[in-house]
Formats: structure tokens, C-alpha cells, sequence
């Protein structure tokens, strides 16, 4: 564990010595992170606040693309709202549900005010909406990858177990039996706390069960295939249960004793390993 977590740190440092990205504010709160499940949707980018809603470039970088209803006013915003687009070479930045204005310019340095974030578009609630993107493919990546760590010494919260059938969620106690007719997908209610008063998503989970590794899933990358937005080859449907569950499919329980083993962590390496013992009895 502890050589994998220094490898990590060498190659975050490498990153970092190669880049000059920053954030596009300062003293940011993270309220929503990278691969969080929004629902309906993958939420492909880091959604952060600040005293001051005035936003810069990570880096210096040309005007790829930009809607502001300022310049459209008979047009209705997009769920984005008012959002811009920066090319930066190998990557471009986005930033979404921003105030309305007319200003704009061709390039922009790191220190040239791109604009103020607001609550356009599909918001709710005064925030900026930040996605880096690869753009050989497009492909969208965990900021968090590529700029200066943020502070967090809050190791993630393994709550509770609960599994998937028949379309409702039903919670379970740990070290009780229970009866199934099939092999319900089950579920982790699992949330990290960067900032006091904001649950966001993990950064990676492992699950194991009865002794075998059974899911793993990485929110670094997010590709655009056949089978719509994925991380780590799985789709919505294949990681979350709703909004506030993390999920697994295609497993087998054993008739009698099955251990569950979770293991969570956050971007700053804090990890969370938590076990649940069910009595299964399985009534196929």
C-alpha cells in the first residue's frame, strides 16, 4: 500500500514539474468532484466555488469556442449556461455557467480575468463548472490530476450496504441474514468530505468479495464510446445506484457467510477499508 502511494506521489511530481496549470481561482472549495453520478448523467468535470466568483485560464491559452447569451439574447441558455472553451495545445479547459456578458478576447494569459461565474444554465446555485479535456479525443480528465493538490485530511465515510432489487434500494444491517431471490447487484452509500459541509465523490473503489476482487473502479478519465460517457470501461447504469450509492453487478453470492470487503480512497490519498459480513440465503 505504502509503495503504491509513493509511486503515485513520483509521478504526480513529474506531472507537476512538467505543467504550470492552475486553478482558475483562488481559495476554492470543491463542492462536486470528478465522476460524481449526477442521476441521469456522469459528472465530467470539478465544480468549485470561491470568495471571489472572478475566474482565470489555468493556463494561457486562445478562445477555442464560447456561448453567452449576452450576444444571443433571443436564445435560451444551453444546460451549460454561459460557458467558454480554452485551447491550450494537447488540452483544453472548460468553464461553465458563467454571468452574462459581452466580453470577450481572441488569448488570454493566466493572469487576464476570463469572467465571474454565476447560476446560468442548468445550475443550482452560483458555482463554476471546470473540465479539462484532452483533446486528441476528446477524452475528459480529473483535473485533480494535473494541478496542485488541494489540503484534505478527511479520509472517505463508508456508511452502509444495501442492494438493488427490483428498482428500490433496499439498506441492510451489517451481521444480519437476509433472503434473496437472485443475485441483486449490492450497493455502498460512500462519500468523501474535502471541505466540512460538502460530500463529494471518491476518487477510486475496491470491492471484494468472500476473498476475491469482485470491482474496481478509477474516476480519472472519462471516454465517450458506443455505450455513452464510461470510467474505467463501465457506464452509468454499472457504477452508481442513483445519486448517492456506488454499485456492483454480475456477482455471486455464496449459500451462507459472505464478506464484502470495501475499499475507498480520495485524491489525497487518504484510504477507507471497511468490512460487511451477510448471511445470505439464497431462495433461486
Amino acid at each position: 500500500m505504502h509503495n503504491r502511494h509513493e509511486l503515485r506521489f513520483i509521478i504526480l511530481l513529474f506531472v507537476l514539474i512538467l505543467t504550470s496549470f492552475s486553478w482558475p481561482q483562488q481559495n476554492i472549495r470543491i463542492t462536486s468532484t470528478f465522476g460524481e453520478s449526477r442521476g441521469d448523467h456522469i459528472h465530467d468535470g470539478i465544480d468549485i466555488i470561491s470568495p471571489s466568483n472572478t475566474i482565470y485560464p489555468v493556463d494561457d491559452g486562445i478562445l477555442l469556442y464560447a456561448w453567452n447569451r449576452s450576444l444571443f439574447p433571443f436564445e435560451n441558455y444551453t444546460g451549460s449556461g454561459n460557458y467558454s472553451v480554452i485551447d491550450h495545445g494537447k488540452y483544453a479547459s472548460t468553464y461553465l455557467h458563467l454571468e452574462d456578458s459581452p466580453v470577450l478576447q481572441q488569448r488570454y494569459s493566466q493572469k487576464e480575468p476570463l469572467g465571474r461565474y454565476a447560476n446560468s444554465g442548468r445550475s443550482y446555485g452560483n458555482h463554476l463548472h471546470f473540465g479539462w479535456y484532452d483533446r486528441n479525443n476528446w477524452s475528459s480528465h480529473n483535473f485533480l490530476n494535473f494541478v496542485d493538490a488541494i489540503p484534505d485530511e478527511n479520509p472517505p465515510v463508508i456508511n452502509h450496504i444495501a442492494f438493488s432489487i427490483n428498482s428500490s434500494i433496499v439498506r441492510v444491517t451489517d451481521n444480519s441474514s437476509i433472503r434473496l431471490t437472485e443475485h441483486h447487484p449490492v450497493l455502498f452509500n460512500i462519500f468523501d468530505n474535502i471541505h466540512d459541509g460538502y460530500n463529494v465523490g471518491i476518487h477510486q473503489l475496491t470491492v471484494y468479495l468472500n476473498g476475491s476482487q469482485i470491482h474496481s473502479v478509477t474516476f480519472d478519465e472519462a471516454l465517450y464510446d458506443k455505450n455513452g460517457l464510461t470510467i474505467s470501461g463501465k457506464t452509468l447504469e454499472n457504477i452508481f445506484e442513483g445519486k448517492d450509492y456506488y454499485k456492483v453487478n454480475e456477482l455471486k453470492y455464496a449459500n451462507g457467510v459472505n464478506t464484502f470487503k470495501v475499499i475507498a480512497s480520495d485524491y489525497a490519498g487518504n484510504v477507507t477499508e471497511k468490512e460487511f459480513t451477510l448471511t445470505i440465503r439464497l431462495d433461486l
